[in-house]
């Protein structure tokens, strides 16, 4: 078995990009920021989830086929080539829960700003839910309160039970009453009304609860894996915090609190505005766009080379010449006069292809009998640039008339 070195491929690369005749257009630029788009959107989708180790799983299987690929090592080529028809199905059914956020996310993203709800919650309504932090604040008594945001959390809730009761200071304060049997869970707020209360969530993967709290943990833990908003307080030292996109954030006072919570209701109402809109597209995420636009570029140069270095099949047409013809003799009913030649070469080498480079000339120094002939063409008869291949040629077979030339 022959492998290839290091400096072979490296040497056919750089001859693939030397040689190498790219032509960008308005189409392979619409193509291009499609990709980069599409890219940027999972980027979104890892960072959101912290998927990064599906990520970095499928890079390292990605490696191996890559490598087995370059150094031709059949057995792990064979291995991968039987998984991959599976591999599709196999990542559905690892990562359902992964796929369906990516579509509710995407459903809700802020390019579709025309499908979000507006925040519905009244100022009286963030008075009441400020006011009962306070009380909690200074009674230490444990709380916990979630605002979910465009994305949905339905699937990284459980339990809890259903009350859609209108929001109001001594309902709140009922519910995280020690003596209550739902007050250890959190309390789900929509639209002016209490959701659900006695709720469990999904409790962090970056904290641990034994060094902050299960309180704490869950409420960071669901706000890594949605956009939600959170406010918790702390049942031994009475401390207040918040958490959004991951970050557990602690307040000192309640002016503080409720701009956070404003800030995030009006996070869900798009400005209308066009220019708040490029603004928020240039500069949120700046270092992802980034990234996709070079990976998108790279790509495509990349399935450029591949198609430029591949190997393609041509058919040109040549007229069919004589040589050696005897001084005062002409040849003539040449049937046919035209020959179907299939090349087979790299797209450079068709591109600097020229009509007059390929030739077909008869040789008739060895037959130079007057009268109807027969010649029986070969490979030999054809002239063509190198680099290139002739994969067939039709007819294999030409008629032609030798003739004197009768002088006046």
């Amino acid at each position: 078995m022959k492998f290839a070195s290091l400096s072979q491929i490296i040497n056919s690369l750089f001859l693939s990009l030397t040689q190498a005749d790219f032509s960008f257009g308005m189409k392979d630029f619409f193509d291009v920021v499609l990709i980069s788009f599409l890219l940027y959107i999972a980027f979104l989708l890892i960072k959101r989830t912290h998927s990064t180790f599906i990520v970095t799983g499928a890079l390292i299987f990605g490696s191996i086929y890559a490598i087995a690929k370059i150094f031709d090592l059949y057995l792990t080529r064979l291995l991968f080539q039987t998984i991959f028809p599976f591999f599709f199905f196999i990542v559905v059914v690892i990562f359902q829960r992964e796929i369906r956020y990516f579509f509710e996310w995407l459903a809700t993203w802020r390019l579709f700003s025309f499908l979000k709800r507006k925040s519905t919650l009244t100022e009286t309504t963030i008075n009441d839910i400020i006011a009962s932090v306070q009380k909690f604040k200074e009674t230490k008594t444990g709380a916990l309160i979630v605002f979910p945001g465009r994305q949905t959390i339905d699937q990284f809730i459980y339990g809890g039970t259903g009350l859609f009761g209108r929001i109001s200071l001594p309902l709140l304060l009922s519910i995280f009453d020690d003596s209550t049997p739902g007050h250890d869970g959190a309390v789900v707020i929509k639209d002016n009304r209490i959701e659900k209360f006695g709720v469990r969530l999904p409790l962090s993967e970056k904290f641990k609860s034994e060094l902050m709290g299960t309180r704490h943990c869950a409420a960071v833990g669901i706000s890594e894996r949605s956009d939600a908003f959170t406010i918790v307080v702390s049942e031994e030292r009475g401390i207040v915090s918040y958490t959004y996109k991951g970050k557990l954030t602690q307040t000192k006072e309640m002016i503080e609190l409720k701009d956070a919570l404003q800030e995030f209701l009006s996070d869900q109402i798009p400005d209308p505005t066009p220019g708040a809109r490029w603004h928020a597209f240039f500069t949120r995420n700046t270092g992802l766009k980034i990234s996709a636009a070079v990976i998108g570029i790279c790509v495509w140069f990349g399935f450029a080379i591949s198609a430029q270095s591949g190997v393609i099949n041509k058919q040109i047409t040549s007229t069919i010449e004589f040589k050696s013809v005897p001084k005062d003799f002409a040849v003539d009913l040449i049937a046919p006069k035209t020959i179907s030649i299939t090349l087979a070469g790299k797209n450079p080498d068709f591109k600097l292809l020229k009509e007059d480079s390929i030739k077909v000339t008869i040789d008739i120094q060895n037959n130079q009998t007057e009268g109807n002939q027969k010649m029986t063409l070969s490979e030999s008869m054809i002239e063509y640039p190198q680099g290139l291949e002739i994969v067939s040629f039709t007819p294999h077979t030409v008629r032609y008339n030798v003739k004197k030339i009768e002088n006046k």
